[in-house]
């Protein structure tokens, strides 16, 4: 004979509720499948496309994850996430690029006017569950596309749809990007994830080092970079004491070898494809000779131009400015302006969220986004707004009585 349910006393406060697993588990796939969402780049014709696709399930996912998980005495400011939202539109703002303008401001509304305690209270368990589906439709690619050349094709889980980018196979290596669009951009929306998964009390495990080692399979010179910012960001989040750095030293040795012994037996032709991209290639490979013409561009400059920035895109190649992540952009058309919102947000981050918020930083100004996307702007919220380990007065306040296992844990 199924225990009557416990009745509640007068100082006993609300009694659990019967269906309180099954909510949980209704709010973890909301939180994750928000984030999933948010980190998936694809090429959806410019603003209004983002506009269009990315909006409605954002506010799908949100009302369902309130529903789920209704919002609780937590005390989030926002003033931070203002001041960055309006430097950032500031440094952006152009009159041909109006339309940008207007979905920034619609998505930092979305973020401000919509309930978001349920998302940050467990930000670091839905980042790490979105992570986890990436890094498994990446493998997933490999196996299944790759090796046993069955039918799988991972953009399908892309929610704009986006095919594979060109650049792909154009050097005649098979590079993988699970359900993004390319490689670069799997990494930098994977380190993303990754980052955003140890914000908080959580702790790095055994999947940030596979994260790590992940991110340099993709054969991506921006994923390089992603992993030595993934690395540091796991010794940041542990003591630093001796065994750390030897783990850390240990897992960087094994991913090097994993990927010349064992990458060409799954297709990942490392040094061959690093001497063809880089040598063989040279000086005729176009995203090379657009970098070096963006860069060239910036530090060709005269005084107002500094100042001002390229705000009006009066060149052939200011559509690749993002390639060289947040902050270059910022700075290629905000001019000063952008690079104060460079460094605003990353002191914002450091003095919030300590060592783990300038982790965060650091990946936001590498990844390969325009200040528009999704992905930025709900980055500066969590730098705006997510508890610090230092900020006792930002930490949600207990309820009384209530069910076990809420909190950033998973």
């Amino acid at each position: 004979m199924r225990p009557p349910a416990a009745i509640a006393g007068p100082g006993d406060g609300p009694a659990p509720r019967p269906d309180g697993r099954n909510r949980n588990l209704a709010a973890d796939i909301f939180g994750t499948a928000f984030l999933f969402i948010t980190f998936t780049q694809s090429v959806l014709g410019g603003a209004t496309g983002y506009l269009l696709y990315y909006t409605p399930l954002a506010l799908i996912c949100l009302v369902l994850l309130n529903l789920a998980d209704p919002p609780r005495r937590m005390r989030l400011r926002k003033d931070a996430y203002v001041v960055i939202c309006t430097v950032v539109f500031l440094a952006c703002l152009s009159i041909n690029g109006l339309q940008y303008a207007v979905v920034f401001t619609l998505f930092a509304a979305l973020f401000l006017l919509i309930p978001i305690e349920p998302l940050i209270r467990n930000l670091p368990k839905y980042a790490y569950y979105a992570a986890i589906l990436n890094v498994g439709l990446y493998y997933g690619e490999i196996i299944l596309a790759g090796q046993l050349g069955l039918p799988f094709d991972p953009t399908v889980f892309n929610y704009g749809g986006a095919g594979r980018d060109e650049t792909t196979y154009t050097w005649g290596f098979a590079r993988y990007a699970g359900h993004q669009a390319e490689p670069g951009n799997f990494a930098a929306n994977l380190a993303a994830l990754a980052v955003l998964s140890m914000l908080g009390d959580r702790k790095p495990n055994w999947f940030h080092w596979l994260t790590v080692v992940t991110l340099t399979s993709t054969l991506s010179l921006t994923s390089v970079v992603m992993a030595m910012i993934l690395t540091i960001s796991i010794l940041l989040a542990n003591r630093l004491n001796a065994k750390n750095l030897i783990v850390s030293v240990l897992a960087l040795v094994g991913a090097a070898f994993l990927l010349i012994q064992v990458g060409p037996m799954i297709g990942l032709p490392t040094l061959d494809y690093l001497i063809y991209r880089l040598d063989t290639q040279g000086a005729s490979d176009g995203s090379i000779l657009s970098k070096g013409r963006l860069i060239g561009d910036v530090t060709g400059r005269n005084v107002v131009d500094t100042l001002i920035g390229n705000r009006h895109d009066v060149c052939d190649y200011c559509g690749y400015a993002q390639s060289l992540g947040f902050a270059f952009y910022m700075v290629f058309h905000g001019g000063l302006t952008g690079a104060l919102a460079v460094f605003l947000i990353t002191l914002i981050a450091w003095r919030r969220l300590g060592r783990r918020g300038l982790a965060l930083a650091m990946v936001l100004l590498l990844l390969r986004s325009t200040f528009y996307f999704p992905q930025a702007v709900f980055i500066f919220l969590v730098i705006a707004v997510m508890p610090g380990q230092t900020s006792p007065r930002d930490r949600p306040v207990p309820a009384p009585s209530r069910v076990v296992g809420q909190g950033y844990s998973a």
